[in-house]
């Protein structure tokens, strides 16, 4: 379901709403395309990807952008996500190397188990 446009930070976005009924959750999103919105989680972690029936509900109706904006209801809860400032700038490649002091940590089955 569309809602028309709303400026957010700056951006111009379209309001959008999305039901997933067997779930009973709703997501209201202003979209912007002004914004790549690359796949990030498809590349470096599958598993952690976004609700794929949402997105895939966006795509077939042809809506696509970054989220400036996100409210979703679900099981009585409501969690709203919204940005306020962008700043477009070039970072340094050192920016995106990992830190000397990086180590891998081992989590223990018992651990694991409680996430």
């Amino acid at each position: 379901k569309k809602f028309g446009q709303e400026t957010i930070a700056g951006f111009a976005t379209e309001h959008v709403q999305v039901r997933e009924i067997a779930s009973r959750t709703v997501v209201d999103l202003w979209l912007t395309r002004d914004i790549e919105m690359p796949d990030v989680f498809a590349l470096v972690a599958p598993d952690q990807a976004p609700d794929t029936v949402i997105q895939d509900a966006l795509k077939r109706r042809g809506l696509n952008g970054y989220p400036m904006k996100s409210v979703t209801v679900e099981a009585g809860h409501t969690v709203t996500v919204e940005t306020v400032k962008v700043e477009r700038k070039r970072l340094a490649a050192d920016f995106f190397e990992i830190p000397n002091s990086y180590a891998k940590a081992e989590i223990s089955p018992t651990t694991e188990s409680k996430l």
